[in-house]
């Protein structure tokens, strides 16, 4: 499964919609209920089964608006919540640099900007975020992002949250 936002273009992953619930119902899995599906998973086809989460992809515009903050903030978000479940074996994210096959359809999901013909130009927000997530000195450059849009702190908003993980 691939835990894309909903709406899929709108990276705050932080907010659920309707079509996103924690059941076998769910119309989608976003990374706020995939936990829910990891778990499913392992009850209906055994301990043994790996959860492997390969594409996700989080945009750093929607519509007309720039999101580059809220991007950082999802991708260091849906990194944790994978990172810290037990069910999630692998969540990869989906691009590092914006292609112009996906940026013509308003999608933004690099953590580089590219130009036209699809060669880096410069970092994104996210780039940074994504460099130090899973490291010792992940706060400095992860936090500022979560406060400002989370509200809170990881260990309220990451289920075993243990920075102690990286070193």
């Amino acid at each position: 499964m691939h835990p894309y936002p909903s709406p899929e273009q709108d990276c705050k992953v932080w907010v659920r919609s309707s079509a996103v619930t924690n059941s076998g119902t769910s119309k989608q899995i976003t990374p706020l209920n995939m936990s829910y599906f990891a778990s499913y998973l392992k009850k209906t086809y055994g301990s043994g089964m790996h959860v492997i989460l390969p594409e996700s992809g989080l945009s750093s515009k929607y519509g007309s608006t720039n999101q580059e903050d809220q991007q950082a903030c999802a991708v260091a978000y849906s990194y944790y919540l994978a990172e810290f479940n037990s069910n999630i074996d692998m969540y990869g994210y989906h691009r590092e640099m914006d292609k112009s096959g996906e940026t013509s359809g308003g999608w933004y999901m690099g953590l580089y900007h590219a130009d036209g013909k699809d060669t880096y130009t410069k970092p994104k927000k996210s780039a940074d975020v994504f460099k130090y997530m899973d490291t010792k000195s992940y706060s400095s450059h992860v936090s500022s992002y979560m406060k400002k849009y989370l509200g809170t702190s990881w260990t309220s908003k990451i289920p075993g949250w243990n920075p102690s993980k990286f070193k």
